[in-house]
């Protein structure tokens, strides 16, 4: 029999923002993404992530006035016809039968695949549905593409700016409802070299639990003003071919250095002979990087900072002598 759940709508970014509630599950009315809380954490079931519509559709048909079981003595037997007026939207005016492949949720918590229709008689047939792909799932046969899903979080996206060697989490969440476990590529192609790095190094691609939350430290990305970074993911069980492996492609990224040029092998930056009359020591430094960050300089003496000394460093002053002065 079905797990049955309690359906919820609502945006997106709500959903994801919501606190866990056993056996919910969440469609988000803008991505088509579908969520479900299950075993203290909130899981990925699928849908279309594209933000160009809903994956599912709703029904509120009653078992035997808009819902029939095909073969009611047989309990292995899944397919069930519904009248096509239970689905929301749908009038006798103007009926509306949901494509092939579309997920009915209806409202007493059940799901359903639409097989077909028998417009002949104002019904969608239907193939009733478990709720799967939450971490537990087997492999076995071939995974469609609508098996796997990715879903990006928001630190990561076209344009985006990482300052190089900063440790900085990049989020994703890829999801099989074949197999328990999917495999994450990562492929980054630095524009300005040409040269092309592969993550993790061997590109065997990283294994992780389908629905949970994976994580990237762009600390790992190599310097460059643009970077083409690819992620693709694969079911870890499951033969697929290529084009049931979903991927994004992410352009223009940059990773920028910021800072002091180094004077010497122990990168002290020098200073300058002693101004007798001013009391004062002075350093000299070249600071590079990309000017339209904004750098500000600190200078710490005995390690507490001189707050007098700080200031932001202009952007016409970039890979230039400076000169600052502190107190002897």
């Amino acid at each position: 029999m079905a797990t049955r759940f309690t359906p919820v709508r609502g945006k997106d970014a709500d959903i994801r923002k919501m606190g866990y509630n056993e056996g919910y599950v969440y469609f988000a009315i803008d991505t088509g993404f579908i969520y479900v809380d299950k075993d203290g954490e909130k899981y990925t079931l699928g849908g279309s992530g594209t933000g160009g519509g809903a994956s599912f559709v709703w029904a509120d048909a009653d078992e035997d006035t808009d819902l029939f079981k095909v073969n009611p003595d047989d309990d292995d037997d899944t397919n069930y016809t519904m009248s096509v007026f239970a689905i929301e939207g749908s009038t006798e005016d103007s009926p509306k039968y949901p494509q092939n492949g579309l997920l009915v949720i209806n409202s007493d918590g059940r799901f359903f695949r639409v097989t077909g229709d028998n417009a002949e008689n104002n019904l969608v047939n239907l193939s009733l549905i478990a709720v799967s792909g939450t971490g537990t799932g087997g492999g076995g046969g071939g995974t469609s593409s609508a098996d796997l899903t990715l879903m990006m979080g928001e630190e990561l996206f076209s344009g985006a700016i990482f300052l190089y060697g900063q440790s900085k989490d990049l989020t994703l969440t890829a999801t099989s409802t074949k197999d328990s476990t999917v495999r994450i590529y990562f492929t980054v192609l630095d524009n300005d070299t040409g040269k092309t790095y592969e993550y993790p190094s061997g590109g065997g691609g990283y294994s992780h639990p389908s629905g949970r939350v994976f994580t990237f430290d762009a600390a790992q990305l190599p310097s460059s003003s643009n970077l083409t970074i690819t992620i693709r993911i694969d079911s870890a069980n499951t033969s697929m071919k290529n084009a049931q492996k979903p991927k994004r492609v992410i352009e223009n990224v940059k990773v920028i250095n910021v800072g002091l040029s180094k004077f010497d092998e122990d990168a002290y930056l020098p200073l300058v002979k002693p101004d007798d009359l001013a009391g004062t020591l002075a350093i000299d430094f070249i600071p590079y990087g990309d000017p339209a960050i904004e750098t500000t300089l600190h200078i710490y003496v005995d390690e507490e900072e001189l707050l007098s000394a700080r200031e932001v460093i202009s952007s016409d002053d970039f890979n230039a002598h400076l000169i600052r002065t502190i107190p002897r």
